[in-house]
């Protein structure tokens, strides 16, 4: 995992202080402004969670697809693993986001 970053750092948005999983929990449930305000700060859409997760895998595991292209357009890799040797792709396969797949398909994201 060389030449990665875990979010660590605090970040303030709007007064608040956001810091570590509380990054993740954004991806997780969508906060798509929050996220985007947090990459223009410089967060690297690349930062794992203990579970070697990016933000564009926790996107993908939530059916987060305009997460999920706000992490590409920042950089993410699309074909990021995690500890279990999981991509982004394969959960959207996975629970069955179909669309999500898809759009990850035509994008040559790997299983």
């Amino acid at each position: 995992m060389e030449g990665r970053t875990i979010a660590l750092t605090e970040w303030e948005i709007a007064g608040e202080k956001i810091i570590n999983q509380n990054v993740f929990s954004l991806a997780r449930h969508g906060k798509r402004k929050e996220l985007e305000d947090l990459f223009k700060g410089g967060i690297d859409p690349d930062s794992l969670d203990r579970n070697g997760n990016t933000l564009f895998i926790i996107a993908c595991q939530n059916n987060h697809k305009s997460i999920a292209k706000l992490c590409l357009r920042y950089g993410a890799n699309i074909n990021w693993r995690n500890n279990f040797d999981k991509t982004g792709k394969f959960y959207a396969k996975l629970f069955g986001y179909t669309a999500l797949y898809e759009y990850l398909s035509g994008k040559g994201a790997e299983e």
